[in-house]
């Protein structure tokens, strides 16, 4: 199942840790890049 056909109250509400999709994406982007330091 794509992440699109999944019914938003089965998703999580990053809403209460990221102001939008820009912050969640650049965070995601730091920390795939340090990864192999964890």
């Amino acid at each position: 199942m794509k992440r699109s056909e999944v019914p938003v109250e089965q998703t999580w509400d990053m809403s209460t840790v990221f102001a939008g999709l820009d912050e969640w994406e650049a965070s995601f982007a730091d920390l795939s890049e340090k990864k192999d330091q964890v």
